[in-house]
């Protein structure tokens, strides 16, 4: 009996040990394990310590930025090499289109693409075969960007060029907007290096005159110099000039450059006075209140100034007028004091020459009396009046409207300069030339005249 009590005894002191050991397993298990996880944090710490660490961060960062630099200055040299790719090109074209003449103006440009000087393409043939000739390719509509070789060839007239003594004059409605891309317009100016006065309607502002001087003064090689009205906000009137060719010899009236519609005369009362005598003021509201927009900021004032053509001392007034379009009463009054400022204001001193987008809707179609063709605010200007009107041939509407075949740009004459003109012509008759209008041009035609001032008077 008490041997089985002894051996009970021991085997439960067997499993109590066993337990025990067991137990000290796990501990040390556990132990192994909370071991390993702290190595572990120790580990990701160190490594976290090291990625922030000062000088990581500074290496890291210098060679981001070296990567960056190294990028962007390529990036840099590629479009800087292709700016001079397309500059080249451009200088190319200028070059080949200064000669004047059809004929030799087409060989020069078969001698560019046959030289794979100017990128070739089928479209670019069919324009160039196609100069002179009324027939251009159609743009279609391909995407928008800088006009292309193809677009530039296909609008541009090339003119004859300028003879000693002429006086060549040019305006152009460019058409300030959204839609229309200033630096466009300023490349197709440069097209026409041999312009000696520009008067410009709708300018878009300082900057817009200036990138048109650079691109005037990198063509021709010759300085510029410029006026820019002040009213009309983002629509105003511009003259520009080629100071080899003629020179302005007064800083404007008393008035400045660009006169109020109501000191043409004297004063508003004299002006209201005026206007009432044609009919054109009342004491209805519409006559009222287009008297009392005469001198509004939004209306368009005209700009005037003196010059001297160098090459026959002669000296001449000219004058740039942007009518307005949607106020017809106001647009009456506005031909009716240009027409009186040239009987008997500042203009009746000198030789006039006025240009501008006028809005007197001239129907191209018309056929009899010369005055019937226009609005009332043409006959106001040219019934018995000091200017002429240099009727261009042949003639084309100069805006690129679909509603109306109507010429709205002119160039008239007063004071005797109408006997120092030679011709007018409305430069880009192809229908082509108005479908650049959805790719950022304007969408009227220059109108192009030739003076030669040393003629007498």
């Amino acid at each position: 009996m008490a041997d089985q009590e002894q051996e009970a005894s021991g085997t439960e002191f067997e499993q109590q040990q066993l337990e025990l050991e067991l137990r000290r397993l796990a501990l040390e298990e556990r132990k192994h394990d909370d071991d390993v996880r702290l190595r572990e944090r120790e580990y990701e710490f160190q490594r976290r310590r090291r990625l922030v660490n000062p000088v990581t961060v500074g290496l890291l960062a210098a060679a981001i930025g070296l990567f960056g630099n190294i990028l962007l200055a390529y990036l840099n040299a590629k479009a800087e090499r292709a700016a001079q790719e397309q500059q080249a090109e451009y200088d190319r074209i200028l070059a080949a289109m200064r000669s004047g003449e059809l004929e030799t103006t087409k060989a020069n440009f078969r001698f560019l693409i046959a030289a794979e000087l100017v990128a070739a393409s089928p479209s670019l043939l069919e324009a160039v075969e196609g100069l002179g000739t009324g027939t251009t390719p159609n743009f279609g509509q391909g995407p928008s960007g800088p006009p292309t070789l193809d677009q530039m060839l296909s609008f541009v007239e090339p003119l004859p060029e300028a003879q000693e003594g002429q006086l060549r004059v040019m305006t152009l409605n460019v058409a300030s907007g959204h839609d229309t891309d200033p630096s466009y317009i300023a490349r197709e100016m440069a097209l026409y290096p041999d312009i000696h006065i520009w008067g410009l309607t709708e300018v878009g502002g300082e900057d817009d005159l200036e990138l048109t001087l650079e691109h005037l003064e990198y063509s021709t090689g010759r300085p510029h110099g410029s006026l820019l009205g002040s009213s009309g906000y983002r629509d105003r009137i511009a003259i520009v000039w080629d100071t080899t060719v003629v020179r302005q010899v007064s800083i404007c009236g008393d008035v400045g450059c660009e006169p109020p519609w109501s000191s043409l005369l004297g004063g508003l009362d004299a002006t209201e006075e005026y206007l009432r005598g044609l009919g054109l003021v009342g004491d209805d509201e519409e006559s009222r209140k287009a008297l009392s927009r005469i001198d509004a900021r939004n209306t368009r004032r005209p700009v005037v100034a003196e010059f001297r053509h160098l090459a026959s001392g002669r000296q001449f007034s000219f004058v740039v007028n942007h009518f307005q379009r949607r106020d017809q009463r106001l647009r009456q009054m506005q031909a009716a004091l240009l027409r009186e400022y040239a009987r008997r204001g500042e203009l009746a001193a000198l030789p006039a020459i006025g240009v501008g987008a006028l809005n007197l809707d001239w129907d191209v179609d018309h056929v009899g009396d010369l005055l019937d063709g226009g609005n009332v605010a043409f006959r106001l200007l040219f019934k018995d009046s000091p200017w002429t009107w240099l009727r261009p041939e042949p003639l084309v509407p100069t805006t690129c409207s679909t509603h109306f075949r109507a010429i709205v740009d002119f160039i008239v004459v007063a004071g005797g300069a109408e006997t120092w003109a030679t011709s007018a012509r409305v430069l880009n008759p192809s229908s082509s030339y108005c479908e650049r209008y959805e790719h950022g041009f304007h969408d009227h035609r220059p109108v192009f005249a030739v003076f030669e001032p040393a003629k007498q008077g």
